[in-house]
């Protein structure tokens, strides 16, 4: 029955995010293109950004066995954010093109997550990584800073709008590569649900039972964190999504991973396109960053954590 109102509140939204707020504009050929180009692709990225943003949330924080782990917790987005802001100022003072910028980006990440798996984890060990993600973001945050001082007045509220998250896709192009990485991602979570619902227990016990903890923990962490690359490309770094959403599912639902792989999906996809609505509504003049929105969301509920004792 929790399962069936999960999936419920899930299509609800997806009617509510396509008819949009003005009733009286439907079945209109200027609407129908509206939806075709914005609305649509918009309420597709919103479902895929915020189920995957879920699961690798849920997935961090069974591997390095910390309640508080996000998807960002390595320090990918602020090395994504540097690495657009580098390919910003190229972009400005060398007069690239716009697939440039976004080759630059996405050659910079991976060169960047690259490192930091294969030298980094080595001689730090797992554990190590959260505070190396804390003294990532500390460093990218100064450069950040530094670069912005070299960019245009346009170019630096494009960078900081981006920083706060946001679903403005336009066209089919975002939701069409996010569909096949996410197809790509599940496959994987679904294949590796036996050995990390094992390593969700205890990870001696996992060892016992057969499962390779360091690879399963090199090919999650590595395949959530280059897909992580793409979706804040498109979307800018969303946050508390992947934090909160695996609480409220084994709160609902219990601890099994199995049972919970599909259900913290539905309920990521659903609080981002609440949140995409709200950012919507709630100023008719004006759109709220969809991060904004989520984040007062979570940090609440990550007081009422600490309150209560949960993590």
């Amino acid at each position: 029955m929790k399962k069936i109102l999960v999936y419920l509140s899930f299509l609800s939204l997806i009617v509510l995010s396509l008819i949009g707020t003005q009733i009286d504009s439907l079945f209109t050929d200027k609407y129908y293109y509206i939806v075709e180009l914005i609305i649509l692709p918009r309420t597709l990225t919103a479902i895929l950004a915020g189920g995957v943003l879920a699961t690798i949330g849920y997935q961090f924080q069974i591997l390095f066995k910390n309640n508080l782990a996000t998807p960002y917790t390595t320090g990918i987005s602020s090395i994504a954010a540097l690495c657009l802001a580098v390919s910003e100022l190229l972009l400005t003072h060398l007069t690239l093109s716009g697939n440039v910028s976004l080759i630059i980006y996405l050659i910079s990440s991976v060169l960047f997550l690259s490192a930091m798996f294969i030298i980094l984890i080595k001689k730090m060990g797992r554990n190590s990584l959260l505070l190396l993600g804390v003294s990532v973001g500390i460093v990218s945050s100064s450069l950040i800073i530094f670069i912005q001082s070299f960019l245009g007045n346009e170019s630096v509220s494009k960078l900081v709008r981006w920083m706060m998250g946001n679903i403005d896709t336009v066209g089919f192009r975002a939701p069409l590569i996010l569909f096949i990485g996410t197809i790509i991602l599940m496959i994987y979570a679904f294949k590796s649900r036996k050995a990390m619902t094992l390593l969700s227990i205890s990870e001696d016990f996992a060892h016992t039972r057969g499962v390779q903890v360091e690879s399963l923990f090199r090919n999650t962490f590595f395949m959530g964190n280059t897909f992580l690359v793409i979706l804040i490309w498109f979307c800018g770094p969303i946050g508390f999504i992947g934090l909160i959403i695996p609480h409220v599912s084994q709160k609902i639902f219990g601890a099994d991973y199995s049972k919970n792989l599909m259900v913290n999906f539905f309920l990521g996809s659903t609080l981002l396109m609440t949140a995409t609505l709200l950012s919507k509504v709630l100023i008719s003049t004006h759109v709220i960053p969809v991060g904004a929105i989520t984040a007062s969301i979570g940090a609440p509920f990550l007081v009422y954590l600490l309150l209560k004792k949960k993590i």
